[in-house]
């Protein structure tokens, strides 16, 4: 009986996730062609800075960008820079941005999940 509780209590007392904890929550970007490039949106109304980028990809390619504070802002419907990562066909891609809302120290989190063929995006639902 003590092993028992012990296996339920270990990973409870040591992990961080709580009932007062907010958590990450992951908007859903938008990933689409634009000019024959790869173009990922997200839905914001006012400008923002981004924050971090970070790319994986199902063919073990990955690709990770801490950005200077407040040097990238992001208007509404432009594309999100990719920093020519080099997107293959027929890869599964999950692409995660992080961006602060301008005057605050707000961080809003995005996320979408893809693979190409030619210059179609299939989207993968629930990237997260």
């Amino acid at each position: 009986m003590k092993k028992f509780i012990m296996l339920l209590l270990v990973p409870l007392l040591s992990s961080c996730v709580g009932p007062g904890d907010k958590g990450i929550f992951n908007e859903p970007a938008h990933a689409t062609f634009r000019d024959n490039q790869l173009c990922v949106t997200v839905p914001i109304r006012e400008p923002i800075y981004l924050s971090t980028i970070q790319f994986s990809g199902s063919d073990d390619s990955a690709f990770r960008k801490v950005v200077s504070p407040h040097s990238v802002m992001v208007q509404k419907g432009d594309c999100l820079p990719n920093f020519d990562f080099k997107f293959n066909e027929n890869v599964n891609y999950t692409l995660y941005y992080s961006l602060i809302e301008v005057g605050t120290q707000n961080i809003k989190y995005y996320s979408v999940g893809f693979s190409l063929t030619g210059q179609h995006v299939l989207p993968r639902p629930n990237a997260k």
